[in-house]
């Protein structure tokens, strides 16, 4: 598994946040973590993909 590459991302947001992740006041928030900075950007192109609002806390 050398090539592995983790961030830990969308565990704790439950299937209906996932499928509309929109409120009035804007996006739902996604919390990321991991070590490897480009995994990370490519989870944060991916959650603003799916209209939620990434924010990175840290290894």
């Amino acid at each position: 598994m050398q090539n592995t590459r983790i961030v830990r991302t969308y565990h704790t947001l439950p299937w209906e946040i996932l499928a509309t992740p929109q409120y009035e006041p804007g996006n739902a928030t996604a919390f990321l973590s991991g070590d490897d900075a480009e995994a990370k950007e490519i989870v944060v192109r991916l959650s603003r993909d799916i209209d939620l609002d990434p924010v990175d806390v840290g290894g």
